[in-house]
């Protein structure tokens, strides 16, 4: 609605109406857009109206597009490190732990300030801990395979001395004599 007493001057601009007043020149007349220098200067206007709203867009569509990629960039995995063994190292040199393959089955080891393995961790279809006693032979297993599983304890010259083990699906309790020979065992029958 336009204002009681104001001219009645319209222009197409961007396509809608608008209510244009008369502008006053600075010499105190008025100007209308009848003008041919108006309307260029609208068309002008109109044209740099139109690719500003262009330019908008593909800014728009720029930093979206940024975003997304650096977020994609963020969003990535952490760098793989692939080796068939891992050594850690004291600080005079000596191999202390090792994370390799052994036959075909990952392996954590750790050792002694002298080299021995006093723990060793094996994966596979039938995993199993060691257990080592520093300078000795003795050790204590512990496996876990398709049919036995259990607890050993080594003696001198890695022989058996006791195990408690469930075979196939049946509990046991061995004992072993100094040559490794088994001499008590406590069984549960089916």
């Amino acid at each position: 609605m336009v204002p009681a007493g104001l001219p009645l001057e319209m222009a197409v601009s961007t396509s809608r109406l608008r209510y244009n007043p008369p502008i006053e020149s600075l010499e105190g007349g008025s100007m209308t857009i009848d003008t041919p220098e108006m309307q260029t200067i609208l068309r002008r206007i109109e044209t740099v109206e139109k690719e500003n709203r262009q330019l908008r867009r593909i800014g728009l569509s720029v930093v979206l597009m940024a975003i997304v990629v650096f977020g994609m960039g963020q969003a990535s995995p952490t760098p793989t490190v692939e080796a068939s063994k891992f050594v850690l190292r004291d600080t005079q040199g000596r191999a202390r732990a090792e994370l390799g393959m052994d036959m075909d089955n990952p392996t954590l080891t750790f050792h002694d300030s002298r080299g021995y393995p006093l723990i060793a961790l094996t994966a596979d279809d039938e995993p199993f801990l060691v257990l080592n006693r520093a300078g000795n032979e003795e050790q204590v297993t512990l496996t876990a395979g398709k049919d036995v599983y259990g607890l050993t304890l080594f003696g001198k010259e890695r022989r058996k001395r006791a195990m408690v083990a469930v075979h196939n699906d049946s509990p046991a309790f061995s004992l072993f004599d100094e040559a490794g020979k088994e001499r008590v065992v406590i069984s549960l029958l089916k």
